[in-house]
């Protein structure tokens, strides 16, 4: 299964750079219902597997579960992106997180994030996904539910299923 939210770097407010990918990555902080931890470990008991990622365009989420579990793993992944309890969720530790990805980013990547900046310029000025240490420093709790708000909604999100599983299967999930 995939969720993809046609948001993602590009989306993020002047001066906020950084705002989709860190919100990914508290999305798994868990819901109202399930705490922190929870997702990941009904994934690893099922045997499935739980990612993210966060493009300049898009965010995805990704659940590759046996079909036996579906049905579980895919709930809580798909209440985590639609409902999280972010108020909740430990933001200076994420964004401690995402600086700790900053710094262990090859210089690859910094390459390949100018040029796509150079080919397709940007409003954040040419700042990365990950943004800056200041960028996300300035990110709010107030923030990342307005960006939730705005962008994790129907009309802007696709859910992708393939596998051993009916229509009447995902039809429950969804």
């Amino acid at each position: 299964m995939r969720y993809v939210v046609r948001a993602g770097g590009e989306a993020d407010p002047p001066g906020k750079a950084g705002l989709a990918h860190l919100l990914e990555h508290l999305i798994f902080h868990g819901t109202y219902d399930e705490p922190e931890g929870t997702i990941f470990n009904k994934a690893w008991d099922a045997g499935a597997y739980v990612n993210a990622y966060t493009s300049g365009n898009w965010t995805t989420y990704v659940l590759d579960a046996p079909a036996t579990s579906f049905a579980s793993t895919a709930t809580s992944m798909l209440s985590a992106v639609t409902a999280p309890a972010l108020p909740f969720a430990s933001i200076d530790r994420e964004k401690g997180v995402v600086s700790a990805e900053d710094a262990d980013r090859p210089d690859l990547m910094t390459i390949f994030y100018a040029l796509d900046q150079l080919l397709f310029p940007s409003h954040n000025g040419g700042l990365t996904v990950i943004g800056t240490e200041e960028s996300r420093a300035a990110i709010t709790l107030d923030d990342l539910q307005e960006f939730h708000g705005r962008h994790y909604v129907p009309k802007n999100s696709v859910l992708i299923v393939a596998g051993d599983l009916s229509i009447d299967d995902v039809k429950a999930v969804a």
